[in-house]
């Protein structure tokens, strides 16, 4: 195990240049809040917040602390209405990718830069857990019914679990499908981890006892990202087609198309159950960039202007719905991301 106490950046002049390590900064909020509803349903309430950061906002989680958390290259970041906080994880070629609350009160999430597990807690201590196999390319990671935390390993084919305590051991997916590429990962209502594949129209689950089933999705089905729905279903995005799927327990698979998107241009992305009882979900292309679909299928696009190409979502300890902007480059503040707030 390795282990830094993570040093907080001083970010910006304009979020006070004076902070002392650990310090949180006041927030800009970006101009141009608000947004446009295209179906019905009243407009959310949209709030816009620039913060530094060179690279995207790839996952982000609600922490146990009442803020958001989120994965940014060599940063974790934290953020509330009121304040920013970012935190270099200090360890050589770090790129954080996911990242989840874990049992303990801390943060975890998968380094893929240096083929790691990672946990920060909230005053910014960083360990961090070496992956048994080489590069194995971590990706998503839950903290899974069992007290323990899973994640998928992307080019080595394999689910891991790591304990609290930093014990790693990884199930191999070879047995199953041929280079399946795992990806995200969410513990579903039934108490076992489930899981998209890049590289294979499949979902899959695992037990906490290590036993793995595969559901077929059919040839025109790639899952990207994937949650635990309140109906007891798995909810997950099909970018090629503007899909979003259901997966019921049982392993029966209900598509539902996006409205009123360009299928070749829109791209679905991230996913997340709101605290509304509805499924909120990102594109990363098109002319819209935020939906909310209710588990009987009826949908309600916005456009919170002029952000978009969204990415990570989750939903706040605050109720609302937070989001990331994809590329740090196409809001027009250098070396800035975009993170924004939802409020049904």
């Amino acid at each position: 195990m390795l282990v830094r106490f993570a040093r907080l950046f001083v970010i910006s002049a304009t979020l006070a240049a004076s902070l002392a390590a650990g310090a949180s900064a006041a927030l800009r909020q970006a101009p141009g809040d608000g947004g446009r509803t295209i179906d019905r349903l009243p407009r959310p309430a949209f709030r816009h917040y620039i913060v530094p950061a060179h690279a995207g906002a790839p996952d982000m989680t609600a922490g146990p602390d009442g803020a958001v958390w989120f994965t940014a290259g060599d940063q974790i970041d934290r953020i509330t209405t009121t304040s920013f906080s970012s935190f270099s994880i200090g360890f050589k070629n770090s790129v954080a990718r996911g990242i989840v609350s874990g049992p303990d009160g801390a943060l975890w999430f998968t380094d893929i830069g240096t083929n790691s597990i990672g946990r920060i807690t909230i005053a910014g201590t960083v360990s961090e857990y070496p992956i048994p196999t080489a590069l194995a390319d971590p990706a998503g990671i839950a903290a899974g019914s069992d007290g323990n935390l899973w994640f998928t390993e992307l080019l080595a084919n394999k689910i891991g679990r790591i304990t609290p305590g930093g014990k790693i051991v990884e199930f191999s997916l070879s047995e199953k499908a041929a280079n399946p590429e795992p990806s995200a990962i969410v513990t579903g209502p039934d108490g076992a981890l489930w899981f998209t594949n890049a590289n294979a129209n499949l979902i899959g689950r695992i037990t906490t006892e290590g036993k793995v089933t595969l559901y077929g999705l059919g040839k025109d089905t790639v899952a990207n990202n994937i949650a635990a729905g309140p109906d007891g279903a798995l909810w997950f995005t099909d970018m090629f087609g503007s899909f979003i799927d259901r997966l019921s327990p049982n392993g029966v698979v209900t598509r539902f198309r996006v409205p009123h998107v360009n299928v070749k241009t829109a791209g679905v992305y991230g996913i997340a159950a709101g605290p509304d009882g509805a499924l909120w979900f990102t594109f990363i292309s098109g002319r819209v960039s935020l939906g909310r679909m209710t588990t009987s299928g009826e949908f309600t696009l916005y456009d919170p202007q002029p952000y978009d190409y969204l990415y990570a979502i989750t939903a706040g300890p605050d109720g609302a719905l937070w989001y990331s902007n994809f590329d740090p480059t196409r809001n027009g503040y250098a070396h800035h991301i975009t993170i924004g707030r939802a409020l049904p």
